[in-house]
């Protein structure tokens, strides 16, 4: 949804470091557009969506995709940023539906590093104690406040940190975050630099496909010795 601004740092966070991380372990291949809609989210396994740059909010059949999209097993980042004078905050249009309300006119946090908070949960798991290794602090820039309504429990919410919450939803989960400056180019943010958050990245990578990583570990299985 950012079309005019691909070659900026606020152009589609796949670019850079984060998507030589991921290309560097998967097999990747990405696709953007104007509008979300289920052609565009078919066969996806991650979904990043930021607003910052957009110059309208999320629409209703967008939102509709996005929902049957995650419910369906999809793995979704999302941000609830607010105070982005350059658009008129819309990011509430793509996270209310998760219990989610962005706060604006709120100071913007300059560099944050805390600790996560794990939890015994197959999706927390996924993330602190994946395949990649455990990152046990998050790193990010910019943050801005959010408030996590009760209506969230329905969705089995998981505070990672106090700005950085996992929703199971259906057969899949979203991410919601408050700034992206921890998931784009290293070379100019510090997110694809810090080895936790490069972790993190990739062991959430592995949990949005991991259906099919499930198929190679099972042939690996297989060619163990004594089987």
């Amino acid at each position: 949804r950012q079309p005019d601004m691909l070659d900026g740092v606020s152009s589609c966070p796949l670019t850079g470091s984060l998507r030589d991380l991921w290309g560097g372990h998967f097999d990747l291949g990405f696709a953007e557009g104007e509008t979300l809609t289920p052609a565009v989210l078919s066969g996806a396994d991650l979904l990043i969506l930021d607003l910052v740059a957009s110059m309208d909010s999320l629409q209703p059949a967008e939102l509709e995709a996005l929902q049957d999209w995650v419910a369906a097993g999809g793995y979704a980042i999302l941000s609830a940023f607010s105070n982005w004078s350059v658009s008129g905050d819309f990011h509430a249009s793509c996270v209310s539906w998760l219990g989610v309300e962005p706060k604006s006119r709120i100071h913007v946090r300059r560099r944050n590093v805390v600790d996560f908070r794990d939890a015994p949960r197959q999706d927390v798991c996924e993330l602190l104690h994946g395949p990649f290794g455990e990152p046990t602090r998050f790193f990010n820039t910019g943050e801005t406040r959010y408030v996590v309504h009760p209506e969230a429990e329905l969705l089995g919410v998981h505070s990672l940190t106090d700005w950085l919450h996992l929703f199971a939803v259906g057969r899949g989960q979203v991410l919601v975050h408050s700034n992206l400056h921890w998931l784009v180019d290293g070379g100019v943010w510090h997110g694809g630099s810090v080895e936790d958050n490069r972790i993190l990245l990739l062991n959430l990578a592995a949990a949005a496909c991991r259906d099919l990583m499930q198929p190679l570990k099972d042939i690996d299985a297989q060619k163990r010795p004594g089987r």
